[in-house]
């Protein structure tokens, strides 16, 4: 199964991959991460992971990901990684290629929420 990491800036979306290559970005907006995933050409297996603060700070994010394989870490987390690998710098696209690799460590797991492709109205649960 492919994994992407999807993180925020100011003003963009980055979906990186776990090796740290740029997938794709996008405005910051709802219609511009919907149409940069829409474009994307990835098996139907690939899940994306998202930070839990970027669903909550912008909501218009679980709407454009609602048909699509979603991992939800939460931002303790995030920030534990952070603390323990301090030598990086916390930009958009670190944190993206941190949070594609969470997944793939087994000890993780029980931290992650999945969610599979669904209704709109999943979402709003997040």
């Amino acid at each position: 199964m492919g994994t992407y990491g999807l993180a925020a800036s100011r003003r963009t979306f980055v979906l990186v991959t776990p090796e740290n290559h740029i997938v794709a970005r996008a405005a910051r907006s709802e219609a511009a991460l919907a149409a940069m995933l829409g474009e994307l050409t990835y098996p139907p297996a690939t899940q994306i992971v998202v930070e839990e603060r970027l669903l909550r700070e912008l909501p218009g994010t679980g709407r454009a990901l609602v048909a699509h394989h979603v991992c939800i870490v939460p931002d303790g987390l995030v920030d534990a990684l952070y603390t323990v690998a301090s030598r990086h710098r916390r930009s958009p696209r670190t944190t993206a290629a941190l949070l594609a690799r969470v997944p793939s460590a087994g000890w993780f797991s029980c931290d992650i929420r999945r969610r599979e492709p669904g209704s709109e109205r999943q979402t709003q649960l997040f």
